[in-house]
């Protein structure tokens, strides 16, 4: 994937999504991705669980600031 934009590239509308998935049978794992509405591609992604501090490593790799989350 490529590298994260520049602060001054990155669009003020976006979505986040997540997605449930598994590493074998039992180990639950979540794809985090900040995606622009209005043009494909992909912001920032980041692989954990379903905590907050897997969000906020998202929003910080995304410049994505969480008040307005």
């Amino acid at each position: 994937m490529p590298e994260t934009p520049e602060k001054d590239e990155i669009p003020e509308i976006t979505q986040i999504d997540e997605l449930e998935t598994f590493i074998g049978k039992k180990n639950k794992i979540w794809l985090w991705t900040v995606v622009n509405k209005h043009i494909s591609g992909v912001i920032a992604w980041v692989l954990g669980d379903r905590s907050s501090e897997t969000f906020t490593l998202l929003c910080k790799d995304s410049g994505v600031r969480r008040e307005n989350v």
